[in-house]
């Protein structure tokens, strides 16, 4: 295995409501680790991880997601569940509970709806048809 992610309303994970900024709304997707192989380490894995987490909980309707972030620059990402501070603010997160040690972050997932349909419907716009020339059925004989 080189790695996961895992993600759930903050209500099931009865430890979040310990830390200081911890989530108002249990129902609000919570992400909890994701944790990578060493030998898999910065190789694009954990963005990968969380763009898919991110289109899961999109297909499920869910409009925001939630993390908390460590902000030692010394902790050991090989026995540090949480994500860095700097790997969420890299894709997207803000920060909405201040905390010097585990702040708690979030990221709208209805921005990326939008952004990915006006993403699309752009390229949609750039496309020009497809000229096709029109096709004659080949005779069985070569006549002239």
């Amino acid at each position: 295995m080189l790695g996961f992610v895992k993600y759930a309303p903050s209500g099931y994970f009865p430890q979040a409501a310990t830390f200081a900024a911890a989530p108002e709304d249990p129902s609000v997707p919570l992400l909890a680790c994701l944790h990578i192989a060493p030998d898999a380490l910065h190789r694009g894995l954990g963005t990968l991880l969380l763009r898919s987490c991110m289109s899961d909980l999109i297909a499920r309707g869910e409009r925001r997601l939630e993390a908390f972030a460590y902000t030692d620059t010394g902790a050991s990402i090989e026995t540090m569940p949480m994500l860095g501070l700097p790997f969420l603010l890299r894709n997207g997160f803000t920060v909405v509970r201040p905390d010097p040690r585990y702040p708690l972050l979030r990221l709208e997932l209805k921005s990326l709806v939008a952004w990915q349909d006006s993403l699309e419907a752009m390229l949609d716009s750039l496309r020009f048809p497809l000229r096709v020339p029109r096709r004659v059925p080949a005779s069985w004989t070569n006549e002239k």
